[in-house]
């Protein structure tokens, strides 16, 4: 799941989004399954959101109105961004200093992964 910040968070296993936004405004934001979204059609609300699955955290005012075409590009940038961040830390990237970067922690089952 790409956070508005464009961290990425990763889940075990299913989990209700809900629970992902309550340490959120979770009035202010919906979750939306990247699969579902649509040129010029509104983005669906996901109620559970399923490992190995992209999902976005949205404001809820993109419920309301169809995504553009400049909305939708500047989440796929943001996706590939967090994506080839994950994947840089999976390589084992190294520090100067010899040792493994790791800027992952663990919070119930959910994997906080920060960009960058």
């Amino acid at each position: 799941m790409v956070l508005q910040d464009g961290e990425l968070q990763e889940f075990a296993q299913l989990v209700k989004a809900s629970h992902v936004l309550q340490s959120m405004h979770p009035t202010a934001y919906f979750v939306c399954d990247a699969d579902d979204m649509v040129f010029d059609g509104h983005a669906p609300a996901a109620n559970e959101l399923r490992p190995g699955k992209l999902y976005f955290v949205l404001l809820v005012s993109m419920l309301r109105r169809p995504l553009h075409a400049e909305e939708m590009a500047a989440l796929a940038v943001k996706a590939n961004t967090a994506l080839a961040g994950r994947c840089r830390r999976r390589a084992g990237h190294i520090r100067e200093d010899g040792k493994k970067k790791n800027r992952e922690r663990a919070r119930n089952n959910i994997r906080i992964i920060k960009s960058g």
